[in-house]
């Protein structure tokens, strides 16, 4: 058989496999050539069909045997499939009893769990419809019970089915298609909002009626209380304000769960701030009180109380001022205490809520941190709030305050200190308002007192007669004070006679005790370093005034600055003025003074010395009060400390210069005298005796002012400049006569005699008598 028969792609219809297995005869031509080629084709097909037959027979022939026998074996599995085919029906058989007898009433009981677990479904939605219908009159009574978190909690968790946010097909009921319930809704969301505004509204009442009611706490006496400047102890207050306590927690609680607590504070702070006013006419009815036939007016001109009390304060006395503002100083640091009190207890609240893990809003909109933060920030506001208006109190007599004693203004400056002291240490933070208005008051207080001192002192050395000063024991006291270095005591002692009729009963007695004392024990000498000073009594004025300013500086310290320009501007005037008053004449019309003689000028230059020995300690007492890098203002002290020594040498010139002066008519009567007269000489001639006098005199009086070590100067140059111009004079005398060289000899002898008899001082020596001697009697 031709291989082409066993190709893989054998098939007859391709053509030219037909034509290559026909062997490309034509059977279908009808020629006799073709039809025997047919034929040989077709014999030639069926040659090979047999010897496939022959093959195939052959082949069956070979496997004959295994195909019976497997024949057979496969009968026998037939039978064994009928067997098993009858074991299966009988197992069926079996199984259908079995399951009628046990598994049947098994998935009965599955069933009925089932439907006992849909009637539970049932039963609950039936409640939970009965209990969001139950909703409003549960919530008023959790209201009645003040339990705002759970009318809180009833209304969110309603919400929350009704909104089916916590909707569990297999354990809970889905309300969100029952129609009866859609206004439900809508109706919770406003009584949540009425909640709010009701909480907000009552802890602002609550706060607010504390706050009205303050007067039923104990007040301090002083403002500087150790009560008030220590903090309390939380769980005491807990304890002293358990009332506020119980009342304001369940309050805090609901706001911090609606996130409303900081919108209802800052009410609070609101209510604070627009009733202000009120609280204080609470306190202080007599500043709002007006008779009726006033108050009409006043309403017609549009004035309210409060621009009436504001005025009724400006006209006070300063004792009434002064005792008014201390009650309200301390009434503002009882209503700041409360505040302090109220942040204790809320904060504490704040921290159980946080411990509780109450949710700030639905959603944890908020931390406790940011909350505590703002509220401080809140809190703070309110204390401003009162300290604000404590600065009004202080502005609406600033006018009147500048023109102040140096006592009453300390004292205000002291309540005003004690005061912003106290607040600081109550709320541990600190006050500009109140300490800029208190600065600007004490400096214009100042510039005025200064300017009324300038004017005080002018005043005092142009009038002064020049005669020694009566010194007290408090002016004693006050240098004492002064150079002792005891500071604390020099304003008390330089402002006794600042105390006016108003004093307490305590001050007027100390002062009457005082003045009593001051009247027994008067004396002409002042002590300054153990060394005497008989001084003006401007000089005493000017030491007074020093002393009010040492005082104000120690009192006011961060007035130093302005201070120390202060003294200086005393230290120049006092010392300028006193040198044209004296050395340049001025008190002979101002002072009402005839000339200026020698006392004056001694007077003068002990004042001038007095004030100078002071400058030192004053500078010491101005180191104290300045910083390192401000030593440098001081600089200026040491100047005008030698202007104070030039003045005092030029004070002593001018009494040389007098002196001088009386020694040219002393000398022309020197000159006029005859000293041929006849009579015998036996005393002094008249110019002599008044030449001595002056000298003595001037003596005299320079002793009783100036201490011996300048006395012994200035006699000095005044004896020598006698001595060489008297010489001078008896070289220019001719004598005809013993009778008058006698003459001379007796006047000049009389003058070495009287001047070497003045205590402490070298007297004019011999020379004049040996001059006189020397004289040649002309023929």
């Amino acid at each position: 058989i031709p291989e082409i028969f066993f190709e893989q792609n054998f098939n007859l219809e391709n053509p030219i496999i037909f034509n290559q297995v026909c062997e490309n005869v034509n059977v279908t031509s009808d020629v006799i050539s073709d039809i025997a080629a047919n034929n040989i084709l077709q014999e030639q097909l069926s040659n090979y069909i047999d010897v496939v037959e022959v093959n195939l027979m052959s082949e069956i022939s070979k496997k004959r045997e295994s195909f019976f026998s497997a024949l057979s074996s496969l009968k026998t599995l037939y039978k064994e499939i009928d067997e098993c085919v009858d074991e299966i029906k009988n197992l069926k058989g079996q199984l259908k009893d079995v399951s009628k007898c046990e598994t049947q009433k098994g998935l009965e009981v599955v069933c009925m769990k089932r439907k006992r677990v849909n009637l539970e479904n049932l039963y609950n939605g039936i409640r939970l419809l009965s209990e969001v219908r139950q909703t409003q009159p549960t919530i008023q009574i959790l209201l009645g019970q003040n339990d705002y978190i759970g009318a809180l909690g009833l209304i969110e968790e309603t919400n929350n089915a009704l909104r089916g946010y916590n909707y569990q097909p297999s354990k809970t009921v889905d309300l969100r298609g029952v129609k009866g319930l859609k206004n439900i809704n809508g109706q919770l969301v406003e009584m949540s909002k009425a909640i709010e505004m009701m909480m907000q509204n009552e802890f602002v009442q609550v706060l607010m009626d504390d706050i009205y009611n303050i007067n039923q706490y104990k007040s301090n006496n002083s403002l500087n209380s150790s009560e008030l400047q220590k903090e309390s102890n939380t769980k005491e207050l807990i304890i002293n304000e358990e009332i506020l306590y119980t009342k304001l927690s369940p309050l805090i609680f609901g706001l911090l769960r609606t996130n409303k607590f900081l919108l209802a504070f800052s009410s609070f702070k609101n209510e604070i701030q627009d009733k202000f006013s009120d609280i204080i006419k609470r306190k202080f009815t007599s500043l709002y009180e007006v008779p009726p036939n006033i108050a009409s007016k006043l309403k017609s001109e549009n004035i309210t109380e409060e621009t009436m009390a504001l005025n009724k304060i400006k006209n006070l006395s300063f004792e009434e001022y002064y005792s008014l503002l201390d009650k309200y100083y301390r009434y503002i640091l009882l209503l700041i205490k409360r505040v302090s009190i109220m942040k204790y207890l809320i904060n504490d609240i704040i921290e159980q809520a946080e411990k509780k893990n109450i949710t700030i809003g639905t959603i944890n909109e908020d931390n406790y941190n940011r909350i505590k933060k703002e509220f401080l920030t809140l809190i703070n506001q309110i204390v401003d709030i009162f300290y604000g208006n404590c600065s009004r109190m202080l502005t609406i007599r600033a006018e009147k305050n500048s023109q102040l004693s140096s006592i009453n203004f300390h004292r205000l400056y002291n309540i005003n200190i004690e005061f912003i002291n106290a607040c600081e240490k109550l709320t541990k933070r600190s006050y500009l308002t109140l300490k800029s208005n208190l600065l600007s008051q004490a400096k214009t207080y100042i510039s005025a007192f200064h300017n009324k001192k300038v004017r005080q002192l002018v005043n005092d050395i142009e009038t002064d007669q020049w005669v020694p000063a009566e010194i007290t024991d408090n002016n004693q006291e006050v240098v004492n004070r002064i150079t002792q270095k005891e500071w604390d005591y020099i304003a008390e002692l330089s402002t006794i006679g600042s105390l006016t009729s108003s004093a307490s009963s305590s001050q007027k007695s100390s002062l009457e005790r005082l003045n009593k004392n001051n009247k027994k024990n008067v004396n002409r000498s002042l002590y300054i370093e153990k060394k005497k000073y008989i001084v003006a009594t401007c000089t005493i004025s000017f030491i007074n005034t020093l002393s009010e300013y040492i005082g104000c500086a120690e009192t006011i310290p961060i007035l130093t600055i302005d201070i120390i320009n202060s003294i200086y501007s005393l230290l120049q005037i006092f010392n300028s003025k006193v040198c044209q008053i004296i050395i340049g004449g001025g008190a002979v019309t101002s002072g009402g003074l005839k000339y200026i003689a020698a006392k004056h000028l001694a007077l003068a230059s002990r004042s001038l010395g007095a004030v100078k020995t002071l400058i030192p300690y004053i500078k010491n007492f101005l180191q104290s009060k300045l910083l390192a890098k401000q030593l440098i203002l001081l600089n200026d002290l040491d100047r005008y400390s030698k202007d104070y020594d030039n003045h005092q040498a030029e004070i002593y010139d001018k009494l040389i210069s007098i002196m001088n002066g009386k020694l040219e008519s002393h000398c022309k009567s020197f000159q006029a005298m005859d000293w041929e007269l006849p009579e015998v000489p036996t005393q002094p001639n008249v110019y002599m005796l008044l030449m001595v006098k002056d000298l003595t005199s001037l003596y005299r009086l320079l002793s009783k002012i100036i201490p011996i070590e300048i006395l012994q100067n200035i006699m000095k140059e005044v004896l020598t400049s006698y001595t060489t111009r008297l010489e001078k004079e008896l070289g220019n005398v001719e004598i005809y006569s013993s009778n008058a060289k006698n003459r001379l000899l007796i006047d000049f002898q009389y003058y070495i005699q009287k001047l070497s008899l003045l205590d402490g001082v070298d007297g004019p020596g011999n020379r004049l008598e040996v001059v006189v001697n020397n004289i040649t009697i002309k023929e």
